[in-house]
């Protein structure tokens, strides 16, 4: 098992490398959606749903207008949604609750994702 000390060392590094990835490659790009789907696999393990939820839903937003719903990263963080909504308890079914997350708007949850991974939010 890893300790907090290698989770926020490696938070670190693939916040760093998000931060270089978009300034290069921009949002809509597969190793951007992968750093945030990483990050989110971070606070899974930590158990924290509630910051992981935000990046894996970034991540299923890019993976699915990159590729579409049959890419593999696709159906890797798909399975992680399921899972991090059902770690958080979430009452709301989770089609209905998927559906009603991706309305968002994308620089909503880009916004947001950057403020849990920088600690702001």
């Amino acid at each position: 098992m890893a300790s907090k000390g290698d989770y926020r060392e490696a938070k670190r590094l693939y916040a760093r490398s998000l931060e270089v990835g978009k300034a290069i490659l921009g949002l809509f790009h597969q190793e951007t959606a992968k750093n945030y789907y990483n990050i989110g696999t971070i606070f899974y393990d930590e158990k924290d749903a509630k910051r992981a939820l935000p990046c894996f839903l970034l991540a299923y937003k890019l993976f699915s207008a990159l590729f579409g719903d049959q890419h593999e990263d696709f159906i890797l963080v798909y399975k992680y949604l399921i899972a991090a909504h059902d770690m958080l308890e979430v009452k709301e079914p989770f089609p209905a609750w998927l559906s009603r997350e991706t309305d968002r708007p994308l620089g909503d949850l880009e916004e947001a994702t950057q403020a849990i991974i920088w600690n702001r939010g």
